[in-house]
């Protein structure tokens, strides 16, 4: 086990006072910023930047000083109320606080949901979901209990004031259940979605009840068999994000840092299969192969270039005089990352494939596209249609990326030109039922400001890159989500101001000419 104190140094430059928290999460995430910030300070001159704002609407609420909000999240209930945890340095545990009506009371109930003893450390990685009947449901971790690491996942239910349930989820699966980071969605039929990084570097999901009964668990990366998209082994670390769409489709963003990729992984509502994708492979379309004599029961034709070896998300066909046949997926597998083999069986006179009277296909995901050291921060999205959507920090680059799938492949955009401090968070701005404006929230690791880049298609494509907070060191941690009941953006965020840690929540507007902008047919 890494232990990495905050005492002394440039984190105590930064982050003021600190107490008792360790994490080796941090050891690999803000050691790396730290020389992000020595090398490249004074590189970036802002050139992304415009003067188009969102606006400040109506002004920062104080939600909590005394070494606050190194982790926060938030969640708005069905009648408007803001629920935000957070984790207290100083109390080493999580907090709850609760705006009935933001804009009219502020943040006026506190509640320390687990209280930790001297030889505790819980709170960490804290998501707030709220059910049907408008209850919040905290998920977190306890990194260590009565002194001994512990990273198990618990489940506190508020059963009324300052009255709390808590439990630790149970696993019944065989897997690691232990967890660095984790994320958390509630669906309309109130089941808890947990994605955790377990202790071991792979991804897993797990689903509860509200009565925090295990309903479902299993790996998700990496993934087995089949549905296999990427090279397994990879040590997943640095971030993980869930979001649930409109459809009930389960979303998932999280970085691979043995392989150096962000990776995307979806699961619609009531399928079985998680659907991964590595954001950088393309996909080669329809690629003539030739097939050769292998051995008796087997042709084998080379690829141009390496595959991930998987049959879930590639093809192979052939054209003849009959039109296009797909071969079924019973008679063809990949061999390495090179070759294709097909079964004998299924070719030859008087069968459905014939190697002399038709030529072979095969469309496939090539690996060898992908730059190094993609997607430390990350975070998952979708548009009105569905379509996948997914925002990242560049750290080969620095600079802030934004990822589209059309056709099979992932589109790449830059959407700023500096390092990232420590979160990356993408929502749409729902202006309309038809007008959905992707916007990312990030924080700029030069300056540690807070910025929002949000993204325009009319007249031309092009992202607008603001500054939203600029006064004391701000963004070292953050969370942004799109608030129905404002009609607005919100943002919870953390500020260092005279060596305290001072945690806040703002709402934030698209401009009104923008919104014009995009509404015109």
């Amino acid at each position: 086990m890494i232990e990495f104190s905050f005492e002394g140094g440039f984190f105590e430059m930064v982050c003021g006072r600190r107490k008792h928290f360790t994490k080796r999460y941090f050891y690999f995430g803000y050691v790396f910023l730290f020389l992000i910030f020595l090398l490249s300070c004074g590189r970036f001159s802002g050139d992304y930047e415009t003067k188009t704002p969102f606006s400040l609407s109506p002004a920062e609420y104080l939600i909590s000083a005394g070494d606050s909000g190194l982790f926060n999240h938030f969640a708005q209930d069905k009648n408007g109320g803001v629920h935000v945890v957070y984790y207290n340095m100083l109390y080493r545990t999580v907090f709850w606080a609760y705006a009935p009506d933001l804009q009219q009371t502020g943040f006026r109930n506190i509640e320390m949901i687990d209280e930790a003893g001297q030889n505790d450390n819980f709170g960490l990685s804290p998501k707030v979901v709220i059910d049907s009947q408008n209850i919040p449901h905290v998920i977190y971790i306890r990194h260590k209990e009565n002194g001994e690491d512990s990273f198990s996942i618990y489940h506190a239910q508020r059963l009324g004031d300052n009255k709390w349930k808590i439990e630790k989820v149970q696993n019944p699966c065989p897997y690691e259940s232990k967890a660095e980071l984790l994320s958390a969605v509630i669906d309309p039929e109130d089941i808890i979605h947990i994605a955790y990084i377990g202790m071991d570097k792979r991804v897993y999901y797990i689903s509860l009840g509200v009565d925090g009964k295990t309903m479902r668990c299993e790996q998700v990366d990496p993934a087995v068999g089949e549905v296999a998209r990427v090279p397994s082994g990879g040590a997943i670390s640095g971030c993980i994000d869930m979001k649930i769409d409109e459809a009930g489709t389960l979303r998932l963003a999280y970085y691979d840092s043995e392989n150096g990729n962000v990776k995307y992984a979806y699961r619609k509502k009531d399928e079985q299969n998680w659907v991964i994708s590595v954001v950088g492979w393309d996909r080669v379309f329809n690629e003539e192969i030739q097939f050769i004599s292998l051995n008796p029961t087997q042709y084998q034709a080379e690829l141009k270039f390496p595959s991930n070896e998987s049959r879930f998300d590639s093809s192979l066909f052939a054209i003849g005089p009959g039109g296009r046949k797909e071969v079924p997926k019973d008679f063809w597998r990949f061999k390495s990352q090179k070759y294709v083999l097909l079964d004998a069986s299924a070719v030859g006179p008087g069968k459905e494939f014939d190697l002399n009277t038709m030529k072979f296909y095969i469309s496939y995901v090539r690996t060898d596209t992908s730059p190094d050291d993609e997607g430390i921060f990350c975070s998952a999205g979708y548009n009105k249609n569905f379509d996948h959507y997914i925002a990242y920090f560049n750290s080969t680059k620095l600079q802030v990326e934004f990822a589209y799938f059309q056709a099979g492949s992932w589109v790449k955009e830059v959407v700023d030109k500096v390092p990232v401090g420590s979160q990356i968070q993408f929502i749409n701005y729902k202006i309309s039922q038809d007008v959905w404006v992707p916007v990312i929230f990030y924080s700029d690791s030069i300056r540690w400001n807070i910025k929002s880049a949000f993204l325009l298609d009319k007249p031309e494509r092009r992202w607008i890159v603001n500054t939203l907070i600029a006064k004391g060191i701000a963004g070292i941690y953050l969370f942004a989500d799109f608030m129905p009941n404002y009609s607005n953006a919100g943002l919870s965020y953390m500020k260092n101001i005279n060596g305290d840690y001072v945690l806040y929540f703002s709402l934030f507007e698209i401009p009104k000419e923008i919104k014009e902008q995009l509404t015109l047919k």
